[in-house]
């Protein structure tokens, strides 16, 4: 695809974006503010993914909705605004599994001629569509058969909902004003962000990376916490009194582990969902 073909592929997207959300009612400028901040937030965490290469991501409490609602107020916003920013929770929480970084490193790792980009990007396009239909397909299927909310161990299939119309119903019912703490924390947020940006470009030694703030932020990352810091004591080992040579000789063996992880993980799943065991 040509550079071309790909901005005219996103105004297409932008401009089917903003037709939608102004027939909910949604203002203009709130409208502009949403998409500049959503698109700025998943281009971060792509910048992030590939130049890092985290295992992953995530940003609660941190999209427009949240960021929105405490610098300007749900009485501000207005109650067509404020609601649609909530009713669009299940699009604007954590983005564990936003597709823009995982189709970036897809593409990355497509460049050296090991796979044909353009099957690549054609699966990838397919995939969205055929993914709204199962999960649609999906959360009805259970819905009927075991029930979401009526106490069964699925209950957390509805929680996602649940919580959009609770925010909405909140901001409606009692609108907020500008949440000045909040707002100052952010702002402050962001000029410690932009310092250490400063220092880790102008200083290479500098340990602190910006990116770090983002990406701890999610369960995952304090589950593997140890582990990470496992994998960077041996990988500092390795280059100290190795060099080179030794971590491009290591890495089959990390690889073979991460491989066997995702097998034993795997083995342990299937077992569940198909009988009803977990071993």
């Amino acid at each position: 695809m040509s550079y071309r073909g790909a901005m005219l592929g996103g105004v297409l997207g932008v401009g089917y974006l903003w037709w939608f959300l102004g027939g909910t009612g949604m203002t203009n400028l709130v409208i502009g503010l949403l998409l500049v901040l959503y698109f700025a937030m998943v281009f971060g965490l792509c910048r992030v993914r590939a130049q890092l290469g985290p295992p992953n991501h995530a940003l609660e409490g941190m999209m427009p909705s949240y960021l929105l609602d405490t610098v300007i107020g749900s009485r501000m916003l207005g109650p067509v605004n404020a609601a649609m920013l909530w009713l669009l929770g299940p699009f604007l929480q954590g983005q564990h599994t936003n597709p823009a970084p995982v189709q970036l490193e897809a593409l990355k790792m497509a460049e050296g001629g090991r796979m044909d980009r353009r099957r690549l990007v054609v699966a990838m396009a397919v995939t969205v569509p055929l993914t709204l239909v199962c999960y649609f397909w999906a959360n009805l299927h259970y819905g009927y058969s075991i029930g979401i909310s009526a106490g069964t161990p699925n209950e957390e299939l509805a929680m996602v909902s649940r919580n959009a119309i609770a925010n909405m119903d909140s901001r409606i019912r009692l609108p907020t004003d500008t949440n000045v703490p909040g707002t100052i924390a952010i702002g402050g947020g962001f000029i410690f962000t932009i310092a250490l940006m400063h220092l880790k470009l102008r200083f290479p030694w500098w340990p602190i990376h910006p990116a770090a703030f983002p990406l701890t932020l999610n369960y995952v990352m304090e589950e593997q916490a140890v582990t990470l810091l496992i994998v960077w004591l041996v990988k500092v080992v390795l280059l100290r009194y190795g060099g080179l040579r030794a971590h491009r000789t290591a890495q089959p063996l990390f690889i073979g582990l991460i491989v066997g992880t995702s097998l034993g993980t795997m083995l342990r799943f299937l077992p569940s969902r198909l009988f009803g065991v977990w071993w």
